[in-house]
């Protein structure tokens, strides 16, 4: 099950993405503290999200692991 969140991911890491899912590779992306806010919305499982929360809520970024 996938949760939709909105984060700020620049064009390359969207291409990146949109590549790796049709291709059906595996991708990670690191996102700062300040790209966990965004209007990109991207799914992601119950662990993605609690590793996002902890990003924020420390102040640190994380990596986002297609």
């Amino acid at each position: 099950m996938y949760t939709h969140v909105g984060v700020n991911i620049s064009d390359k890491q969207n291409e990146q993405l949109k590549k790796a899912l049709a291709a059906g590779e595996h991708l990670s992306l690191h996102l700062s503290h300040a790209d966990l806010v965004g209007n990109d919305i991207i799914g992601v499982t119950q662990s993605q999200l609690s590793r996002l929360k902890k990003g924020h809520e420390t102040g640190k970024g994380c990596n986002y692991k297609k």
